[in-house]
């Protein structure tokens, strides 16, 4: 995983939805303080969390994960 890709990625998403560190959470049933580490920090969520945080995120794990550049989901 390409870390400060991804933490950009995730952060710059969360905005764009309009969604605080907490909501996200909330919605992954996490708190906000994961959001933060992820974001923030050296740290990264398990895979299956990857993947509810593109869901929730409406793109796709890829795209966070810095392997496209594009957040076309039907690439």
């Amino acid at each position: 995983m390409k870390r400060n890709l991804f933490a950009q990625r995730l952060k710059s998403r969360r905005k764009e939805k309009g969604y605080t560190q907490e909501f996200l959470g909330e919605m992954l049933g996490y708190n906000k303080s994961a959001i933060c580490d992820w974001e923030t920090r050296d740290k990264e969520p398990r895979y299956d969390i990857l993947i509810s945080l593109s869901q929730v995120l409406d793109c796709t794990t890829d795209y966070l994960l810095g392997v496209v550049d594009t957040n076309d989901k039907d690439f």
